[in-house]
């Protein structure tokens, strides 16, 4: 399909191309036998006074042509030297026939290294070894590179005896840029669906064929040639519970009645157990608004569901003693930085919806062709920014999964990073007390500092209503000191006595499973203060620069 749509331009060259061939061919016979004058009498005196007229017709339509087809038309002699190249060549490549006539072929037109290749193929076309459809690149005169598309022909003289080799070419250096950049685009998207680890598949609503991945069938156990690429295949996989459930939310997503496909569901790995399985999709519609292809993605979220009924056991068990409280809460928070670390590493969930639109983008295109190439080049320019719009929501989902400057260049770049976005996105003022101090921390301090008040921010956000927060992080009497300002509506103490108070609960136990201290409490002039602090001694490899 991709072929059909690149070479439009071909094609329709192809068309004039053997009325441009016999043109070229009478034309320069014509020329060559007027310079020869022994070959001109004979053409003479065998054609007769009225063919000669008529001759004289013809070779002037056909010069007529030559002048104005918008190919390239080159005369070779048998050495290689350049006898003939018509205007449109001559504006293509800014030589004109007096500057080049009698020169080599090879040597001003191509790339040293395609001479080797190129003169080969030279050769095989004077010994009546027809090349069609060689594409090399030739220089132009301020040295640009345009890439050509040739067929060949030779041209004897009256005795029989090859004399010339007429090659007509197709300028296709914008379709060598379309290639390379479908090429490109399709390479991210390979890349893009690999690094996800998604499982992958289309469903063509009109003709029923369905196609999955071999990862989707991979991620239940089986390989590709064992599941039928069919509808009736996934199907058949669905636990019972949640079938029917399954086909009503497809069905009220096909009849335009919901406005995005996300379900949960589980499938039956080839050993008998289910996986649980997240699903994303989009359809295609026709002109008349019917849907006729859909397809998304499939990720196993069954361990993150296995975590998820952990915790509530856990929750439910320890909902009365202080102590299982923070052995859940540790569990969370290691069970959350390690899955914030995979996402980040995968970008599984974000992602899948906006590559496999841009996917099929890429598969309509295929069949459906752009009329021109105005039309070509708009679609290319919005999958380029399209491309550009994931890349920067892949980035967006990574850093506030697990932020990089956290690890790459410390705590203190971090909270910098903190104070700016909510000064950028917020309506509230958020400044520095006083110029922090920087300190080394092993990545378990790391990580709970920035927690700590990355938490604290957002209950000041969401709560407080504060037009102003200040930040101080500093060494204080042989402690690491986080302390946030904020003059807002204050706390109401009773909701912090409130175990399902997490947010606060979970920087407390922060602070405690580092050997710190936790305080949060009124200002006298309203608002609220929340402090950390740290024994030095409590943090082993410390370096303070």
């Amino acid at each position: 399909m991709r072929e059909q749509m690149l070479n439009l331009e071909l094609i329709l060259a192809i068309v004039a191309l053997l009325a441009i061939l016999t043109a070229v061919f009478f034309a320069f016979l014509w020329r060559k036998s007027r310079a020869e004058g022994a070959e001109n009498a004979a053409i003479a005196s065998s054609v007769g006074k009225h063919n000669e007229d008529r001759l004289r017709e013809q070779l002037k339509f056909s010069d007529s042509l030559i002048k104005t087809a918008q190919i390239i038309i080159l005369v070779l002699d048998v050495k290689g030297r350049i006898e003939l190249i018509n205007p449109y060549m001559e504006e293509l490549t800014g030589y004109t026939l007096s500057e080049i006539a009698g020169k080599d072929w090879f040597s001003t037109f191509l790339p040293e290294e395609d001479h080797a290749k190129i003169k080969k193929l030279f050769q095989n076309a004077v010994g009546n070894i027809q090349t069609k459809g060689n594409v090399n690149s030739i220089i132009a005169k301020d040295g640009r590179k345009i890439f050509v598309e040739w067929n060949d022909k030779t041209l004897q003289d009256s005795h029989g005896n090859v004399k010339w080799l007429l090659a007509v070419g197709v300028n296709i250096t914008k379709r060598k840029q379309v290639e390379d950049e479908l090429r490109k685009n399709e390479e991210r998207l390979t890349l893009a669906l690999n690094g996800a680890n998604d499982g992958l598949w289309d469903w063509n609503l009109e003709t029923n064929a369905a196609f999955f991945s071999p990862r989707w069938k991979n991620m239940l156990g089986y390989e590709d040639s064992e599941i039928i690429d069919h509808p009736d295949s996934w199907e058949a996989l669905i636990h019972p519970d949640d079938l029917m459930r399954t086909k009503e939310t497809l069905n009220l997503y096909l009849e335009g009645k919901l406005d995005k496909y996300e379900l949960e569901f589980r499938l039956r790995h080839k050993h008998g157990h289910y996986l649980n399985i997240f699903s994303r999709g989009n359809a295609i519609k026709n002109q008349q608004g019917k849907p006729v292809r859909f397809a998304g993605t499939h990720v196993d979220i069954t361990k993150l569901k296995q975590v998820e009924a952990a915790l509530r056991e856990s929750e439910i068990s320890a909902i009365n003693s202080e102590k299982h409280v923070r052995l859940l809460l540790t569990n969370l928070e290691y069970v959350r930085e390690e899955e914030q670390k995979r996402i980040a590493g995968e970008i599984h969930d974000e992602l899948g919806s906006l590559i496999t639109k841009h996917l099929m983008d890429i598969s309509w295109m295929q069949e459906h062709p752009p009329k021109n190439q105005k039309e070509l080049d708009e679609k290319l320019l919005e999958m380029s920014k399209f491309l550009v719009h994931i890349l920067g929501a892949v980035r967006s989902v990574a850093s506030s999964l697990r932020p990089r400057i956290l690890d790459e260049c410390g705590l203190t770049a971090a909270l910098e990073g903190l104070v700016f976005d909510i000064n950028q996105q917020e309506k509230i003022s958020c400044s520095w007390l006083e110029a922090p101090v920087e300190i080394e921390l092993d990545e378990l301090h790391r990580t709970i500092f920035f927690r700590i008040c990355q938490e604290a921010f957002t209950n000041i956000v969401r709560h407080s209503g504060a037009k102003k927060v200040n930040i101080s992080f500093r060494l204080e009497n042989s402690m690491v000191v986080l302390e946030v300002l904020d003059d807002g509506c204050g706390i109401d103490f009773n909701e912090v006595k409130n175990q399902d108070s997490f947010g606060i609960h979970g920087m407390k136990e922060r602070a405690l499973k580092i050997g710190g201290k936790f305080g949060l409490e009124m200002r006298p002039e309203g608002g609220t203060r929340l402090w950390v602090h740290v024994p030095l001694q409590e943090i082993e490899g410390k370096q303070i620069t």
